[in-house]
């Protein structure tokens, strides 16, 4: 009866721990007073989004204002919750889309910086972001994925980058 016992914590431990999601929390130093002020901007900031009727030229920004605040406070959880939230919906756009690649590459998630970089390219056309996916891949040492999309960005823009181009040569020597 115990091993069974057992056995079962065990799965139950490992469903949960797969189920957890990442803590991209940060210690941020501030005083009560600062952190009063932001966390009020935050709930401010909450209600104006949902409360918006007219959606229109420049809505992203409560959204970015909202994310921004939340990075502050240290909670890089829903500052990216924020974002992704926004997606599909009408506050969605390039700014939104770019910010949320870069928090996702300050927390280590390369591969969601880059899923957030190649939304852009494939909803505005913007293929200018290739040349952020390539910088993501050659700092994750993926050399074929970056020189892949450092080419497309160089064929469509006709320009190189010397510090794309020295970390694409170190991966080539190290392979």
């Amino acid at each position: 009866m115990t091993f069974k016992k057992n056995l079962l914590l065990i799965l139950l431990s490992l469903v949960l721990i797969g189920c957890s999601t990442p803590d991209y929390n940060i210690e941020v130093d501030l005083t009560t007073e600062e952190k009063a002020i932001l966390e009020d901007e935050v709930q401010k900031l909450n209600n104006a989004i949902q409360q918006m009727d007219d959606i229109g030229e420049g809505s992203d920004q409560r959204v970015i204002d909202l994310a921004d605040a939340y990075k502050e406070l240290g909670n890089y959880n829903m500052a990216i919750q924020t974002y992704e939230d926004a997606i599909g919906t009408p506050h969605e756009s390039t700014v939104i889309l770019h910010n949320l690649g870069r928090l996702y590459q300050n927390v280590n998630e390369p591969k969601k910086a880059i899923e957030a970089y190649l939304m852009i390219v494939e909803n505005d056309s913007l293929k200018e972001y290739w040349y952020e996916v390539a910088r993501v891949y050659a700092d994750m040492d993926n050399l074929a994925k970056a020189e892949e999309y450092y080419q497309m960005w160089q064929d469509e823009f006709d320009e190189t980058d010397g510090l794309i181009e020295q970390k694409l040569e170190k991966l080539r020597e190290a392979s």
